[in-house]
């Protein structure tokens, strides 16, 4: 039986089991959607057309609303993240399915939102710390954080899953 199914009645008597949420804001997202934006307002002043304006606005608004931020949640079962002010898009693992768990480094290629990668998905608003999932499923994630140590110690104390080292092969992931 794992330590958390064991300990979670006394850690919930003794309140250690609080949730952990953190909210990251993608400033490398909502500074190149203001250029961009900035770039737009020359072009439509030069040019006319605020036709073109209005629209690069509203998708530059919803770029930001969307991934302008990244929020990580650890409950008694779950770890959640969604994106932006809107709350989407979004995802889950049950503490249950995590079988893995490492602290990874991300590089500035990696860049900002969700991506497809042989190290399993990537959700992103910059950065270049993050926290590694395996999961029984087989499909790893990562999760970019500025609080990653932080993460990666509820998570360690929630799924009682030892970290995996920051091995040289693994920093370039």
């Amino acid at each position: 039986m794992r330590v958390r199914a064991i300990l979670a009645p006394l850690c919930a008597l003794l309140d250690f089991m609080n949730d952990y949420e953190h909210r990251q804001i993608g400033r490398a997202v909502l500074v190149v959607a203001g250029a961009v934006w900035l770039l737009m307002l020359a072009a439509t002043v030069r040019h006319g057309g605020p036709e073109m304006l209005a629209w690069s606005t509203a998708l530059l608004a919803l770029t930001a609303a969307i991934f302008g931020s990244l929020t990580v949640r650890v409950d008694a079962n779950s770890l959640r993240w969604r994106f932006g002010w809107l709350g989407w898009p979004g995802g889950a693992v049950e503490l249950d399915d995590i079988i893995g768990l490492m602290p990874v480094r991300l590089r500035w290629w990696h860049g900002a939102g969700i991506r497809f990668s042989l190290q399993g998905m990537l959700y992103s608003v910059g950065g270049q710390r993050g926290v590694g999932i395996a999961r029984r499923s087989g499909k790893p994630i990562r999760i970019s954080s500025d609080d990653a140590d932080h993460l990666l110690e509820v998570l360690v104390a929630r799924t009682g899953v030892a970290p995996a080292p920051l091995t040289p092969w693994r920093r370039e992931s």
